[in-house]
């Protein structure tokens, strides 16, 4: 078995990781926690954190609500290729981000 230290992970698999590890503390409720993981995910260029992300300022989950930062992030995000990042800013326009949401895990 190899050690830890052996293991390498791409820029866009640790991206992967940091918005998985992301999603599941948002579950939690650690805000905080989810706040780090996808903004190193974002660092990494994951669009799906984008988004994620992105909920988090729509809703004002552990930082304060902005707009501003939120169009940002979709922009991006659509940038990168990302339908999940219209599909949401079709919702915001709707009222539809009133409800619970968990941010998703990349695949």
């Amino acid at each position: 078995m190899e050690s830890m230290e052996c293991v390498h992970f791409s820029p866009e698999e640790q991206a992967q990781l940091a918005t998985a590890i992301g999603a599941a503390a948002h579950r939690a409720g650690a805000f905080d926690q989810a706040l780090e993981w996808f903004n190193k995910a974002v660092e990494g260029g994951s669009a799906q954190a984008m988004c994620n992300l992105a909920v988090m300022y729509q809703k004002g989950q552990g930082v304060d609500k902005d707009e501003e930062k939120v169009r940002e992030l979709l922009d991006r995000a659509e940038a990168l290729g990302e339908p999940a990042a219209a599909e949401l800013r079709e919702r915001i326009r709707n009222g539809e981000l009133d409800e619970p949401e968990e941010p998703e895990a990349e695949n």
